[in-house]
């Protein structure tokens, strides 16, 4: 999206002014023609009387309503010739007609203070006032109609004004009643703004308004997927309309969210031209919101987002600061901060100290402002003379009553800008000669010995953010086992920002929607990374191996390990494949070797085990990243059978039967050495011990003696040389015997 101006405004430059003007003049030139039921115009007879007009219009029931739509000239100058008119509606609101006059009275007390000028807005001020000008209805007004009247103070009338104005600069009482027969039946109360040629003192006036959108619910695509850039007409018509207010007034300097310009090389600077440009962070987040949640470290990435060569950040609080979130504001790198009184006062500069350091606060005018932005639902006319008559008492001086107050006026983030309003406000401010315009740079310039700003406001706006951001973080950390994290992270804090907004504050239950759709896309992107299940391990011996199948169905490369947690200590891994720092704990995990997995891809890994016990136990298996970080979002689950001593056993059973197979050759052979083939030798030749089975036995001794252990001489002892045995003679080869 690229911000656009709207088309030509109505009324550019001073035009309006001029025509609102003419229509004066007009209006007043034609009262003595208007028709049956409008103004007849002055009673020639009217008297200039004096009266007291209480705190309360009338204990009547009012039965019309006064509007005042034109005050000229906004500012009167009492050393001129010039001439007061105030141009009036008065709407019967009943079912009957109803007969009366218009009376236009001056209250002469001078208000000096801020106080008096509330007082008498509200109608709570009682003061007597002085009759100016009358005008008769030719006709009794019909029902649930309306006519214009015009009152202009005739020449005999402003000699008496400027006797009672007494040549003194400031806001005077105007008091417009519709009266029947003697009662009051509607009643509307203005000002009267002076000026003479006393010097007049100047307050410094800045104005601000904000260029935010409506909530956004982002869109957050798979991971490699475009984004769907198309911004929401409710968006445009938004930027259209703040856009179309400021054009024909730089005075004016706009604060705007980020979010709404697209394109990395997109300048504010150019967007709004000869004024200050101020930045938010991204998607204006709700301060009050981060804090509570304890997600205040967003606040730092939204202003990171924000920041770029031509741009000027700005934090700007909707609600009165408390402690906790004037730290987080400082701690994110701001040194200053727009926000709201937590008490009313006419401070605009105030600072407040920090762990990180102090932090300077601009406090907005909150009656000035919304008369600015209008939302103080009440007629320009009106709302223009009253913002006039609060910052005439501003350049009187403040609470400390060192000179002119410092005033910061400053819109709603859902200001109504109208284009009109904006254009003829900057007009008046223009014209009041104690008003000095300034920018709000300069006007921070003009603060000294800055008071400490009241922190006890509590936390009243709190969002489940502390989910969503900790999803956000999980994901941050599984980029990591990726080539290309940024791929795997795009678009996410930017979403994760614009749902935490100030303008969801309209729709909290769109809000906790758009929040539960973010967080499930990022879980999706997590489980871009897959670990199969394998079946039942049945690990028959000491040493052996388990393998697994690594799924990536992400469109970059990712370097993975697979970590295995037994609950019972039986089985172990190779220490070569554990971290450096891992303990030599007895349930320790098992890990494989670190695997590099291709885009859309599957990759065997095989783990190697070793056995300790025989046991039966339940393994959890998942994949993490080289610093062990978890990278998959739940485990795979599965049972081991280890048998380790099956080894043992088999060979124990080998060593028997190989013993039991050589005892039986022995006797095998010693049987085949008795055999009736070989009788027993007769023959007077000496007896030679030959070889075992080899030779005939010994004339006279049987074979099972010769077998017999000899009595105190072990088995083991008869099989052993003797020491000093003489060696037997092989037998002769010549004897044929």
């Amino acid at each position: 999206m690229t911000l656009r101006w709207p088309g030509t405004l109505r009324w550019p430059g001073r035009r309006w002014w001029r025509a609102a003007l003419v229509s004066g003049l007009l209006a007043t030139l034609t009262v003595g023609l208007a028709p049956q039921g409008q103004a007849h115009g002055p009673s020639p007879a009217a008297p200039q009387t004096t009266r007291a007009v209480p705190a309360t219009t009338s204990q009547a029931p009012l039965r019309a309503t006064v509007t005042v739509t034109n005050v000229i000239p906004q500012v009167l100058d009492v050393t001129s010739d010039q001439r007061l008119t105030v141009i009036v509606e008065v709407t019967n609101t009943t079912a009957q007609p109803l007969p009366g006059r218009v009376v236009l009275s001056l209250a002469p007390l001078n208000m000096r203070t801020r106080a008096d000028v509330e007082r008498w807005a509200s109608g709570t001020l009682a003061v007597d006032v002085t009759e100016l000008v009358a005008v008769d209805l030719a006709a009794p007004l019909a029902a649930g109609t309306s006519t214009q009247v015009t009152l202009a103070v005739p020449r005999t009338a402003r000699q008496m004004l400027d006797g009672t104005l007494v040549n003194e600069w400031g806001p005077r009482g105007l008091v417009v009643t519709f009266e029947e027969a003697g009662t009051v039946r509607g009643q509307v109360r203005t000002f009267l703004l002076v000026q003479s040629n006393q010097q007049i003192p100047a307050a410094p006036v800045a104005l601000l308004a904000a260029l935010t959108g409506p909530p956004v619910a982002p869109v957050l695509p798979d991971v490699g997927e475009p984004g769907d850039t198309t911004v929401a007409s409710a968006t445009v018509d938004r930027v259209d309309q703040v856009l179309g207010a400021v054009r024909w007034s730089p005075q004016v300097a706009v604060a705007i969210d980020p979010a709404l310009v697209t394109g990395p090389d997109q300048s504010l600077a150019a967007v709004l031209p000869d004024r200050e440009v101020f930045v938010l962070p991204w998607g204006d987040p709700d301060l009050q919101a981060l804090t509570a949640s304890r997600t205040t470290h967003l606040l730092t990435r939204g202003r990171q987002l924000a920041q770029g060569p031509d741009r000027t950040n700005i934090v700007w609080s909707v609600d009165p600061l408390d402690a906790q979130t004037a730290a987080a504001v400082r701690g994110s790198g701001a040194t200053w901060v727009v926000a709201p009184w937590s008490a009313r006062s006419t401070r605009t500069l105030t600072y407040e100290t920090t762990d990180n350091g102090d932090l300077v606060v601009l406090h907005p005018d909150a009656d000035v402002s919304a008369l600015f932005d209008g939302s103080a639902d009440m007629e320009w006319a009106r709302a223009f003379q009253q913002a006039l008559a609060l910052l005439a008492t501003a350049a009187r001086g403040g609470e400390d009553s060192k000179g002119p107050t410092a005033v910061l006026v400053a819109t709603s983030r859902d200001w109504r800008a109208d284009p009109d309003w904006t254009q003829g406000f900057v007009a008046a401010l223009e014209a009041a000669p104690w008003v000095d315009l300034t920018s709000t740079t300069d006007l921070m310039a003009t603060g000294q010995d800055l008071p400490r700003a009241a922190t006890e406001a509590p936390l009243t706006h709190v969002v489940p953010l502390a989910g969503l951001d900790g999803a956000r973080q999980d994901l941050s950390v599984f980029a990591t086992v990726t080539d290309r994290p940024g791929v795997i992270t795009a678009g996410v804090d930017e979403a994760t920002l614009q749902v935490s907004s100030y303008a969801w504050r309209t729709d909290p239950q769109g809000q906790v929607t758009a929040l539960r759709t973010v967080r499930s896309a990022i879980d999706k992107r997590r489980n871009g990374l897959r670990l199969t299940q394998p079946g039942t391990l049945n690990l028959l011996g000491s040493t052996g191996e388990i393998r697994f199948n690594v799924r990536n169905d992400l469109p970059v490369t990712a370097t993975v390990r697979i970590r295995m947690d037994p609950e019972k200590g039986c089985l172990a891994g190779d220490k070569r494949a554990a971290p450096a720092e891992e303990s030599d704990a007895r349930v320790a995990p098992i890990w494989s070797q670190a695997v590099t997995v291709a885009p859309y891809s599957d990759t065997p890994v095989a783990v190697a085990l070793f056995a300790r016990a025989n046991c039966d136990v339940t393994i959890s298996a998942v994949l993490v990243a080289a610093d062990g970080s978890t990278v998959t979002t739940s485990p795979v689950v599965f049972s081991a059978r280890v048998r380790a001593q099956i080894e043992s056993v088999g060979t124990t059973v080998v060593l028997a039967l190989v013993a039991l197979g050589l005892m039986l050759g022995v006797v095998r052979t010693v049987r085949r050495g008795q055999s009736a083939r070989r009788g027993n030798r007769t023959t007077t030749e000496p007896v030679r011990v030959g070889v075992l089975g080899g030779e005939t036995p010994i004339a006279g001794i049987p074979v099972v003696k010769m077998l017999t252990p000899i009595a105190g001489i072990p088995m083991a002892k008869l099989f052993t040389p003797v020491g000093g045995t003489p060696e037997v003679e092989p037998p002769d080869p010549a004897d044929t015997t």
